[in-house]
């Protein structure tokens, strides 16, 4: 079955041999590869921006415009924010969730469902984008400023990177680099990180 509505993320399984994807039709669905449907976790009460594997594959997150990241694995843990949520993601570690929000709040929440800490509000609205670094110690984040933003996990700003980004933000394997997409113009940018 497909989704009803646009689907607004599509992720690889960590072992390549699931599909899991999110919708503005409030699901979630675990796909096989050709297609048939595994589990439709439902709950969301609004679109469902983005939803991630940890990297063990134990587990899904997902982020929502009703406000909320649920916690899946057959039963759904839910974290609550006053305003939408655009992006979340897994530390390496699988320890720490971090998730960005429409008014413009980074916060980091501990694997139990408890919020660790909450980062400056960023100048302007967090997009659905914030990724951890390969090593756990920094975390990005972009918005419709036109600025990606280089965070300590204790919540130091450590740099602002000028550059249009609204559909992708990542590090390179071994910290140095950050990439980011989204200007019409350009498939990506690509910076290096001196900190």
């Amino acid at each position: 079955d497909q989704h009803e509505q646009g689907v607004k993320s599509v992720k690889f399984s960590p072992d390549g041999q699931l599909i899991l994807s999110s919708s503005a039709d409030q699901t979630v669905r675990l796909s096989q590869l050709d297609g048939t449907i595994v589990q439709i976790f439902s709950g969301h009460t609004e679109s469902v921006n983005t939803a991630k594997f940890t990297p063990d594959g134990k587990f899904i997150i997902s982020a929502s415009t009703d406000k909320t990241i649920r916690i899946w694995q057959r039963r759904a843990d839910i974290l609550y924010h006053n305003d939408i949520v655009k992006g979340v993601d897994f530390s390496p570690n699988d320890r720490i969730i971090a998730s960005a929000t429409g008014e413009g709040l980074i916060r980091l929440w501990q694997e139990d469902g408890t919020l660790a800490k909450t980062f400056d509000r960023h100048e302007n609205i967090v997009n659905q984008l914030i990724s951890f670094s390969p090593d756990g110690r920094l975390l990005a984040a972009a918005g419709i400023e036109e600025k990606v933003k280089i965070w300590s996990i204790d919540g130091q700003l450590l740099r602002v990177i000028d550059g249009y980004c609204d559909s992708n933000v990542c590090f390179s394997p071994d910290n140095s680099t950050i990439i980011f997409s989204g200007h019409p113009d350009a498939p990506f940018e690509k910076r290096a990180i001196e900190l």
